[in-house]
């Protein structure tokens, strides 16, 4: 990913998607909050970036790890009691902190990535298993649900009165680490997933850049041990970009059945805007949907991953009134945009439907609300799509739903 320093309980396990998502980065470009983009229907996952340093770096004598999150923090920072040396753990992330829960009051699954750009100022190796177990139980008790056996310990997005936690972490490992490295890393990974300790909840994910050969292929080992729910592969700043014609979809696919990821859901990861990448890189929506459609019916996609959200909010003729990413998200899902009627005195929008009313008593009903779509409202009934589908039979091909409909969901 280009970088400058460096999906909630209520979405689908994506080890489990049954329809593909869109997951989007943000933290490092603009300065608009967090939960304006929540407010979009354009992604199903955010991913706050970064955690830059491991607590190996700290040399506070605290013993915490480094973050950065861009424009968006406070530049305070928590400080060793007695000798006042300061950390590089960010205390002021109040904004971050509020907004957390209200991404994930619309549906977002909100993680916490680690790494980012290999680049001076960023360091996030580890010397040991030892330190990578210990550095997921740090970010498990600062990010993770609170735990009592955490005490007075950093909680960085905490409120006074509530406590926030992240739904997953992501390695975006940028650094062409050490064999001994990426076995710590491995047992970072481990030690999360004992952590989540069976809750679904909770993802692992990765974003690896695409090269499969050595020596460009700098998460080779980290994925051959590590068991993730989805790798955000970057398809881009490289050969194997989807602009190109290396692009290597299938072959990363072929690649993970003989490793500990094999069940994990591939993202198509790409630029969401020309200034996002290397020239040559950005694909233009059109094109993107194009190349999108020819591998969202394969059992190991996952969706498509963004560079960055920020960048992202750019908008052309084509895909006016949306962003960059909800149109690629909408045209990924079959979800087409309300058509409208222009009047001297008003502008409205229009839709049909032919959605008819449940007979009452025959089924739990649904009532659809603004910004919902089917995989949403399947969620949050404790079904998928195919159940929805299923009981209401009358829904189209793109599955659309419109404010005010009724349909059966059990």
């Amino acid at each position: 990913m280009v970088k400058t320093a460096l999906a909630v309980a209520a979405l689908a396990a994506v080890g489990e998607a049954f329809t593909p998502s869109v997951a989007v980065y943000w933290g490092q470009r603009g300065g608009n909050r967090l939960r304006t983009y929540c407010d979009s229907t354009g992604f199903e996952y955010i991913t706050v970036s970064f955690v830059t340093h491991t607590p190996e770096q700290d040399t506070s004598g605290l013993n915490y790890p480094g973050t950065n999150f861009g424009a968006h923090c406070g530049a305070s920072v928590y400080t060793h009691p007695t000798t006042k040396k300061p950390s590089k753990l960010l205390s002021g992330c109040t904004q971050i902190a509020e907004d957390i829960p209200y991404c994930q009051s619309k549906g977002k699954r909100v993680l916490l990535s680690i790494g980012g750009a290999d680049v001076p100022g960023v360091n996030y190796t580890l010397t040991s298993t030892t330190k990578g177990t210990q550095f997921a139980d740090f970010l498990w008790g600062a990010f993770g649900p609170y735990q009592t056996t955490w005490g007075s310990k950093p909680r960085p997005f905490d409120l006074p009165n509530k406590r926030v936690s992240v739904d997953g972490f992501d390695l975006d490992i940028e650094a062409n680490f050490t064999t001994s490295v990426q076995a710590a890393y491995s047992a970072f990974a481990s030690r999360m997933r004992q952590n989540y300790n069976g809750n679904t909840r909770f993802k692992l994910t990765a974003a690896p850049e695409c090269p499969l050969n050595d020596p460009y292929f700098k998460m080779k080992d980290i994925i051959k041990n590590s068991k993730f729910d989805a790798l955000f592969v970057q398809f881009y700043n490289n050969y194997c970009g989807a602009s190109g014609t290396q692009f290597n979809y299938v072959a990363w696919e072929n690649h993970l059945k003989n490793t500990a990821s094999s069940s994990a859901k591939i993202f198509i990861g790409l630029p969401a805007a020309p200034s996002a990448a290397s020239p040559g890189y950005y694909l233009e929506p059109k094109k993107a949907v194009a190349l999108i459609n020819q591998y969202k019916t394969r059992s190991s996609f996952g969706g498509v991953m963004f560079w960055d959200a920020f960048l992202g909010l750019n908008k052309s003729s084509v895909t006016a009134p949306r962003n960059y990413y909800e149109y690629i998200h909408d045209e990924m899902l079959g979800i087409k945009p309300p058509t409208t009627t222009t009047t001297k005195s008003s502008t409205t929008s229009t839709r049909t439907t032919t959605t008819p009313t449940p007979t009452p008593g025959a089924c739990k009903v649904h009532v659809v609300q603004q910004d919902e779509y089917c995989w949403l409202i399947a969620d949050k009934n404790s079904i998928n799509v195919d159940l929805l589908r299923q009981y209401n039979p009358q829904l189209n091909a793109a599955c659309n739903v419109y404010p005010g409909d009724r349909l059966c969901v059990s």
